[in-house]
């Protein structure tokens, strides 16, 4: 199919020259060609809310966050279009998962910290390095986004995810 550039008179004065039929087929292509791009930017636009709710943690990403990186939402965010579980959640359940995060954390320095001093049990320490500088950035994030909710139980509200000396560096 022959292309135009509308911005040249040359090139519409040819399409006016062209049937009717092959200039409908031309504006019928030309619209797709928009609709798919249409698509492509909303797309794109989720796909760059998504990443941006992602830095909110764990708690602060919807159903179509889920979708828009390809994942599958959790039920409880499907029956809650547009809700996080920060806000779907009661603040028991947001405390045990923060409890729980904060454990985890605990137990992965404690075996990261067993291999550092060189006990031959714990001699590969990728796992728990991951884990303490994973955790200790999703706790941050998704405490930092409950505070901003009002959702962060009393507990955590003076509790500031420490870096430790013993912690592993980023490279």
């Amino acid at each position: 199919m022959e292309k135009f550039d509308f911005s040249k008179i040359e090139d519409q004065k040819k399409f006016d020259n062209l049937p009717e039929k092959e200039r409908e087929e031309i504006v019928d292509y030309g619209r797709e060609e928009a609709e798919k791009i249409k698509e492509m930017v909303i797309k794109e636009r989720q796909l760059i809310e998504a990443h941006e709710h992602w830095q909110r943690g764990f708690l602060g990403v919807t159903d179509e966050d889920h979708r828009a990186l390809g994942g599958t939402p959790d039920l409880e965010l499907s029956q809650n279009p547009r809700k996080t579980l920060g806000e779907i959640w009661s603040i028991d359940k947001i405390r045990e998962k923060l409890e729980k995060g904060v454990t985890f954390l605990e137990r992965a320095r404690k075996n990261y910290k067993r291999e550092y001093e060189g006990d031959p049990r714990y001699l590969d320490n990728r796992w728990y390095k991951d884990d303490i500088l994973n955790e200790k950035d999703e706790l941050r994030k998704t405490m930092l986004y409950l505070k901003s909710i009002g959702k962060l139980p009393k507990e955590f509200e003076n509790i500031e995810i420490q870096d430790m000396e013993s912690d592993p560096k980023e490279k």
